[in-house]
């Protein structure tokens, strides 16, 4: 039960984050900023509270971390293609590089493992 409560209030987090992102690339949408930093905290606390067993959540680290770096660049290619302008620099090119890495070492953890 505790684990359906985490995943559940993860995906909130996600659509909380991803929310907030669209707010970077288009200010002009009446989204208020404030309820989604204060929606998004709320998740983090609540999903710190829920957490899985350590061995469960080891399981699904690797792959959880190139699933989730991938969807967050994924999705800001697509903000940057439909003509949106980071007011944050969240596009920066710093920040590919350092993405890229997470999921190099990630790949490489998760083949080591499997092994």
């Amino acid at each position: 039960m505790k684990r359906k409560i985490n995943l559940i209030i993860t995906i909130l987090a996600g659509i909380f984050f991803v929310l907030l992102l669209v707010k970077d690339f288009f200010p002009d949408i009446s989204i208020d900023r404030t309820i989604l930093i204060y929606g998004l905290l709320a998740c983090v606390l609540l999903s710190i509270l829920t957490w899985p067993e350590k061995s469960e959540a080891e399981k699904a680290s690797h792959l959880g971390k190139i699933a989730s770096v991938s969807a967050l660049f994924l999705l800001i290619f697509m903000l940057v293609l439909f003509g949106g302008e980071s007011e944050s620099g969240v596009g920066h090119p710093l920040m590919w590089l350092i993405g890229l890495g997470v999921i190099i070492v990630a790949v490489s953890n998760w083949i080591a493992d499997r092994k």
